[in-house]
């Protein structure tokens, strides 16, 4: 008794031995692409980096901005660089 449906599971080693493939970091070559955008390396990762990366430059450049305010500030009541 057999059924049309394929019901074997893919490789997801690659065809890798199993102890290449064991550690705390995915080695290259094991795994599987991603195939669902929120699978690891997909592409709704992908923009949760771009935009954790975008704040980081925003939260940056507005404390930069700040304290060069509050020294120009400081320089002005002092009498520097009138």
């Amino acid at each position: 008794m057999t059924s049309g449906t394929d019901t074997t599971i893919p490789d997801p080693l690659g065809g890798n031995n199993v102890n290449q493939c064991v550690g705390l970091l995915q080695k290259p070559g094991c795994g599987s692409e991603p195939v669902l955008s929120g699978d690891r390396g997909g592409s709704m990762q992908l923009v949760t980096f771009g935009v954790l990366l975008a704040a980081m430059v925003f939260i940056g450049v507005r404390i930069a901005r700040a304290v060069i305010k509050g020294d120009r500030a400081k320089d002005k009541a002092a009498g520097i660089n009138d």
